[in-house]
C-alpha cells in the first residue's frame, strides 16, 4: 500500500507521533550534551581545588626533597573513588612521588610533565597545576580522573 490510499485522519495521526518522537529524541540529545558539558566543567572545577590544596600541602616536600610525606600526601587520596592516579614532579620534570589508586589498571601510563591544564583523553581527565611555595614553583601535580562511571550514567 501506498501512503496515498490511507486516510487523512491516519496520515494526521503519523505526522503528529513522527514530529513528536522528534522532538522527544532532539530535547534527549539537548539534555544529554548539556549534561555532558556541565559534568566536564564540574569536575574539571573539583579536581583544580584538589589539586591546588594537594600542591599546597606537598609544595615543603618538593622544596626539601621530601619524598615520603609527599607520598603520604598523595595516599591521603584514596578516598576519592575516581582518581585514578596522580603524579607530583619536580621542576625538571621527573616524577618525585606517585599514587596509584588500588583498581588503576597496571598499564595506565602516568603521563609526562606539561603546561597546566585539563585534558580529556577517551575515557579519563587529565588536570595539571602548578604547585606554589611563596609564590615560586616548585613542580607540578597531575591528576587522572576516570570517568567511564558518567559514561555509564550518561547511557541510562
Amino acid at each position: 500500500m501506498r501512503i496515498r490510499d490511507f486516510s487523512i485522519r491516519f496520515k494526521l495521526v503519523l505526522l503528529i507521533l513522527t514530529a513528536s518522537m522528534l522532538a522527544v529524541l532532539l530535547a534527549s540529545l539537548g539534555f544529554a550534551i548539556y549534561e555532558r558539558h556541565s559534568y566536564r566543567a564540574s569536575a574539571v572545577r573539583e579536581l583544580t581545588a584538589l589539586a591546588d590544596t594537594l600542591g599546597a600541602n606537598t609544595a615543603a616536600s618538593l622544596a626539601f626533597n621530601d619524598q615520603g610525606t609527599a607520598k603520604a600526601m598523595l595516599d591521603a587520596l584514596a578516598t576519592e573513588p575516581n582518581l585514578l592516579a596522580a603524579c607530583l614532579y619536580d621542576n625538571q620534570g621527573g616524577i618525585f612521588a606517585e599514587y596509584r589508586s588500588p583498581g588503576t589498571p597496571r598499564n595506565l601510563i602516568l603521563p609526562s610533565r606539561r603546561e597546566d591544564g585539563a585534558e580529556f583523553n577517551g575515557d579519563f581527565l587529565i588536570l595539571f597545576r602548578g604547585v606554589l611555595l611563596n609564590g615560586e614553583r616548585t613542580g607540578s601535580i597531575a591528576l587522572i580522573f576516570d570517568l567511564r562511571d558518567f559514561r555509564a550514567q550518561l547511557y541510562q
